[in-house]
C-alpha cells in the first residue's frame, strides 16, 4: 500500500465546482511547498484547461488501463511543485472497460502505488456522479472533500455522497 496522502474532491451533481476546488486545493498545497499530483478523472479534462496544460498522450486513461507507465503520463504545470495526470475524452471508455477487469475498484490505488516518493499528496478530481471512475477515486482516497453548492438539487444528493464516502472508507475532511 502506498503512503501518499490522497484526497478525493467529489460531488454527486455535475457543475458543482469539483474541478475548481481540486485545482485550487492542489495549487495551494504546492504553494506551501508540498509536491502535489493532481489526478483528473473527469473525461471533460477541465483540470488541464484550468492550469493551461496542453494534454498529450499518454493520459491518465492509458496509465489506468495498463497501456502506459504511469510516470510517462505525468505532465508538468506552470505551478512549482504541481504536476498532473491529465484526462481527455478517451477516459469515458474506462466507465465500461474497468468493470470488465478483475479487482477494478482498486485500479487507481494500483496506479498511484509506484508514484510513492514522487509526490507528497495526490488530489483526485472526480467526474460528476458516483460511477466507476468516482468509485475508483473514493477507494484510492484516504480522505475526501465533498462539494455542495448552495442549491436544492446539490443539497438533496449530499447525504448519498456522504454515505458513499463512508462506505469507501474515505474520511470526510469537510464540505465546500
Amino acid at each position: 500500500m502506498y503512503r501518499v496522502e490522497t484526497i478525493a474532491v467529489a460531488a454527486h451533481k455535475g457543475g458543482a465546482g469539483k474541478t475548481t476546488v481540486a485545482v485550487n486545493l492542489a495549487a495551494a498545497m504546492a504553494a506551501q511547498g508540498r509536491r502535489v499530483l493532481l489526478v483528473d478523472l473527469d473525461p471533460q479534462g477541465a483540470a488541464a484547461a484550468a492550469l493551461g496544460v496542453t494534454v498529450s498522450k499518454p493520459t491518465v486513461y492509458e496509465a489506468l488501463m495498463g497501456g502506459a507507465d504511469p510516470r510517462q503520463a505525468i505532465l508538468g504545470t506552470s505551478v512549482d511543485g504541481l504536476a498532473m495526470f491529465a484526462a481527455d475524452l478517451d477516459l469515458a471508455g474506462a466507465e465500461v472497460e474497468l468493470p470488465r477487469m478483475g479487482a477494478w475498484q482498486g485500479s487507481l490505488t494500483r496506479l498511484l502505488a509506484p508514484l510513492e516518493g514522487l509526490c507528497d499528496v495526490a488530489i483526485l478530481d472526480t467526474p460528476p456522479g458516483l460511477g466507476v471512475l468516482s468509485l475508483c477515486a473514493l477507494v484510492a482516497a484516504r480522505s475526501a472533500v465533498a462539494v455542495c453548492p448552495p442549491d436544492f438539487l446539490a443539497y438533496r444528493t449530499l447525504p448519498h455522497l456522504l454515505e458513499t464516502l463512508e462506505r469507501a472508507g474515505a474520511r470526510v475532511l469537510g464540505i465546500v
